[in-house]
């Protein structure tokens, strides 16, 4: 009987430590390893998001820009021909 009780104290004691243990260590390690992650995000991105950005926008604008010229190109080009191919085929 003894042992038994021994064996259930036991077994209740283990997990109550065990809970409690793994939520401490959880807050714990979750803190500063959330500390060290966000110093180490703020530099790299502090040295890299210019650079990231400046490229986005380049690239965003050169496309925008190519865009709107080819469109309006086109027209022109379209409306010229049409012109000058109606004056003188009429």
């Amino acid at each position: 009987m003894t042992s038994e009780v021994i064996k259930h104290l036991t077994n209740a004691m283990t997990k109550v430590l065990t809970k409690v243990l793994t939520n401490v260590l959880t807050k714990v390690v979750t803190k500063v390893v959330t500390k060290h992650l966000t110093n180490a995000m703020t530099k790299v991105l502090t040295k890299m998001l210019p650079k990231v950005l400046t490229n986005v926008l380049t690239s965003v604008l050169t496309n925008a820009m190519t865009n709107v010229l080819t469109n309006v190109l086109t027209k022109v080009v379209t409306n010229v021909l049409t012109n000058v191919l109606t004056k003188h085929l009429t």
